[in-house]
C-alpha cells in the first residue's frame, strides 16, 4: 500500500496591502492555505503533510512572528501529522520553532524514512549542505532498507534533471550521497514555477510550485517502495479572483 504526502511550498504570507496585480498574492496566502488544507482533509488524507519553507513573505515586518501565528493556526486544521521547515523568507529559525513544532532530524511514518534538513542559505538564494548533513544522508540508510524522502527548500536534483536556477552549492557531493544510500525521493520548494522530474521521468526529485502564485497549486506524493507517482493539485478560491 502507498503512502501519501501532501506537500505545500511557499505560501508567502504577508497581512499588509498589495496591487491585485502583483504575481505573488501575499495579502490572500492564508486564505489559500485554508482552501489547501480543507481539500488535503477532505479528499487526500494523507500520511503526513510537508510544509517546504517560505510560510510568510517579510520575515523583518513588525507582524511577522503575528503572521507565523496565523499560518499555524490554519496547519493546526490538518487531520494528519505535519512536517514544517522554515524558508530563507521565514527568518530566524530559533523562531520559527518556538511556533511550529520542531521536527526530529529523522522521522519514519507509514513506512517511509523522512530526513529534514535546513540548509545553510548562500549567495544567489541558493543553499549550502553542511558536512555533518552529509553524513546524516548515510546514518539515516545504516539498517534501514524502506523508502527515504529527503526534505529541504532549496531544491535538491540530479544533474540536468531540472531547469530551477536555484539548488545546493555542493549538490555534487548532496547528490552523490543521495545515490549511494539509494534515497526515493527529494522534495523541496522555493522555485516558484515548480518541477516534476519523477512524472517527467528524469529523475527522483520534485520541486512543489508556489501556493502563493497562479495557479495556486500544491502537490500529492504516493510512496509505494521505489516506486514515486505525483499530482498536483490547484485550488481557485473567490478571494484569488
Amino acid at each position: 500500500m502507498a503512502s501519501r504526502i501532501a506537500a505545500i511550498a511557499d505560501v508567502h504570507y504577508h497581512a499588509g496591502e498589495i496591487e491585485p496585480s502583483a504575481k505573488r498574492r501575499t495579502a490572500i496566502a492564508d486564505e489559500l492555505l485554508l482552501q489547501a488544507v480543507r481539500l488535503i482533509n477532505r479528499l487526500i488524507k494523507p500520511d503526513v503533510t510537508i510544509l517546504l519553507g517560505d510560510l510568510i513573505d517579510d520575515p523583518s515586518s513588525v507582524g511577522a512572528e503575528e503572521e507565523l501565528v496565523r499560518i499555524r493556526g490554519i496547519v493546526d486544521l490538518l487531520e494528519s501529522p505535519v512536517i514544517a521547515i522554515p524558508g530563507n523568507h521565514d527568518g530566524d529559525e530559533e523562531r520559527f520553532y518556538r511556533i511550529f513544532p520542531r521536527p526530529q532530524g529523522i522521522i519514519d511514518i507509514a513506512g517511509v524514512r523522512f530526513v529534514v534538513f535546513l540548509d545553510r542559505e548562500e549567495p544567489g538564494y541558493n543553499a549550502r549542505r553542511s558536512e555533518a548533513d552529509l553524513r546524516r544522508m548515510d546514518a539515516a540508510r545504516a539498517g534501514y532498507t524502506g523508502p527515504i524522502v529527503s526534505i529541504q527548500h532549496v531544491p535538491l536534483f540530479g544533474p540536468g534533471s531540472s531547469p530551477s536556477p536555484y539548488g545546493l552549492t555542493n549538490a555534487e557531493d548532496v547528490w552523490a550521497a543521495f545515490e549511494r544510500n539509494r534515497y526515493t525521493l527529494a522534495l523541496s520548494g522555493h522555485y516558484h514555477a515548480g518541477d516534476d522530474p519523477v512524472a517527467r521521468g528524469v529523475g527522483r526529485s520534485v520541486i512543489v510550485p508556489a501556493l502563493c502564485e497562479e495557479p495556486f497549486q500544491f502537490v500529492e506524493v504516493a510512496v509505494s517502495g521505489d516506486d514515486v507517482e505525483t499530482r498536483r493539485h490547484e485550488i481557485a478560491p473567490k478571494c484569488a479572483a
